[in-house]
């Protein structure tokens, strides 16, 4: 393949991304915060952890993390007081799991098209380049907007979710 060849394999990403795209990847990366941050909170009211040593040992965990120890306190601690709610925990914690790869793609992605080509705004993805050539699909702003709207139920469900494990183990600062 000759270099002229090459070139309209290359991705043309201008510096600001259509303002729409930016609105809603924002809004993404803010409530995913959010909801990490919950998920937090629920690990140490279930943990019955202070405040303190919630951060000392969860801080610059993944959302991963939290999702997989909550699913383990799902059984180990929840399910002998309240079975359903360890059930909803342990649902949460899955939905959550999956969402996380989903939230790296969006905010973790850029937005052009390929030199050379009169083609749809696409969704560069960084961190899954293969073959030196990133992969990609159509930057579909209904797929960002419904993957905000699921963060957000997600983050209601870890709210409701902490209050009835602070009825349930008691809160402690």
């Amino acid at each position: 393949m000759s270099l002229r060849d090459s070139k309209r394999f290359l991705p043309k990403i201008d510096l600001d991304p259509p303002q729409y795209y930016a609105q809603v990847t924002g809004e993404i990366a803010l409530r995913w915060t959010r909801l990490e941050y919950q998920l937090g909170v629920l690990v140490r009211v279930i943990t019955r952890l202070r405040k303190a040593e919630q951060r000392s040992m969860l801080d610059g965990q993944h959302a991963k993390s939290h999702c997989r120890l909550l699913k383990v306190l799902a059984v180990a601690m929840v399910h002998d007081r309240d079975p359903a709610a360890a059930e909803e925990v342990r649902q949460l914690a899955v939905d959550a799991e999956k969402g996380a790869d989903r939230r790296d793609d969006f905010v973790h992605s850029m937005y052009g098209v390929w030199v050379h080509a009169t083609s749809e705004p696409l969704r560069f993805r960084l961190r899954s380049a293969k073959n030196g050539i990133m992969s990609h699909e159509p930057a579909s702003l209904d797929d960002l907007r419904t993957f905000a709207k699921h963060v957000c139920e997600l983050q209601d469900q870890a709210q409701t979710l902490t209050e009835r494990m602070k009825a349930l183990f008691g809160s402690r600062r």
